[in-house]
């Protein structure tokens, strides 16, 4: 007898169709997919395939294999209460020794202004809708409370505190530290620190005057090296000189200077209780750099000198002026004296830096 398959997703035998009928011979095929299949096999493994009988036993096996890994649920009453061993992942245990707490408890989410006084059960979670920025309450039943979930603003205690990790999933705090400390690490935590002195050789700005009038005085801290004063966009009458004396707490020193200047061959010089420093244009800015080295020491006479950049003639002529001036004096110089040759008035801006 001739044999057909029939069926897409579980094949199967029939007779052929221009076979006579034979319902036995055709049973036999249909279940298992041969007409000579020896009935008396018991091994699964020797179905035919495909057959009926062999869909069968294969959806057997599935069902087999299932029941020996164990999944699914179980309603077990274990004594003494433990939990069930030898269950796969994704086991789900009933104690059948358990019992019911009471009433069920229906938590809620409620996001208002003000915490809510009415329905209270344990579970419930308030947003307060007014904090900024948010927070998150549960209501402890228990304390008739609201307690913060995971406040991490409790943690801050004052202006200036800082958190950071103090492992994984762990917060810390580090208090603000005083005025001048710096951050830095030390275990591998933040923490402050006082700076150590900054090395010498820094410039540093110890104050700003306003020029005026004839003479200005501008006073000379002790604790530098050296000092530079800048005397920037400053104008005066354009037939004087600007005159700078470095002076001593008492007394007027000699200065023993020279200059040179462009446009001029010859080198000024000469010996009074000053420096010339350079021509005053009333209609030009002027800047001017003085430089006074080792003015503390007690020991040796000081030395001063100075570049100036200046205009005449309302900026039609330009010059550069460089000099300096031997300050006959072994005191401690405390003070700039800036003062005009013939009289009228100055302005601009003098900065005073010291240099360690």
């Amino acid at each position: 007898m001739a044999s057909e398959d029939i069926g897409a997703l579980y094949t199967t035998k029939i007779p052929g169709y221009e076979d006579a009928a034979d319902i036995q011979a055709a049973l036999r095929l249909f279940y298992y997919g041969s007409t000579t299949y020896d009935e008396t096999n018991t091994d699964p493994a020797q179905l035919p395939n495909p057959s009926l009988a062999r869909h069968l036993q294969d959806l057997r096996d599935d069902v087999t294999t299932l029941e020996a890994q164990g999944t699914g649920s179980d309603y077990l009453d274990v004594s003494p209460a433990s939990f069930p061993t030898g269950k796969p992942d994704g086991f789900v245990w009933v104690d059948a020794t358990s019992t019911g707490n009471g009433a069920p408890i229906y938590a809620q989410a409620v996001y208002t202004n003000e915490a809510p006084t009415t329905g209270l059960v344990d579970g419930i979670i308030w947003v307060d809708k007014n904090a900024s920025p948010r927070r998150a309450y549960i209501y402890n039943a228990g304390t008739s409370t609201w307690d913060i979930i995971d406040d991490i603003q409790s943690i801050v205690d004052a202006s200036g505190d800082i958190l950071y990790g103090t492992a994984n999933d762990t917060v810390g705090k580090l208090s603000i530290g005083t005025t001048g400390q710096v951050l830095t690490v030390a275990g591998g935590l933040p923490t402050w620190s006082t700076p150590a002195t900054p090395p010498s050789g820094g410039m540093t700005l110890i104050g700003t005057t306003t020029l005026t009038g004839v003479t200005n005085t501008i006073s000379i801290p002790t604790g530098y090296n050296n000092i530079q004063l800048v005397l920037r966009d400053i104008q005066g009458n354009t037939s004087t000189y600007l005159r700078v004396a470095a002076k001593p707490a008492s007394g007027s020193p000699q200065h023993h200077w020279i200059q040179m200047r462009t446009g001029f061959s010859s080198v000024d010089s000469n010996s009074e209780s000053w420096a010339t420093i350079m021509q005053f244009d009333s209609s030009s800015d002027q800047s001017v750099i003085i430089d006074l080295y080792d003015y503390n020491n007690s020991v040796c006479d000081k030395v001063m000198s100075w570049n100036a950049a200046y205009a005449l003639s309302g900026g039609a002529i330009r010059r550069a002026a460089t000099g300096t001036a031997h300050v006959e004096t072994t005191s401690p110089i405390t003070q700039f004296v800036l003062t005009l040759e013939s009289g009228g008035g100055m302005n601009g801006t003098a900065l005073l830096y010291g240099v360690k």
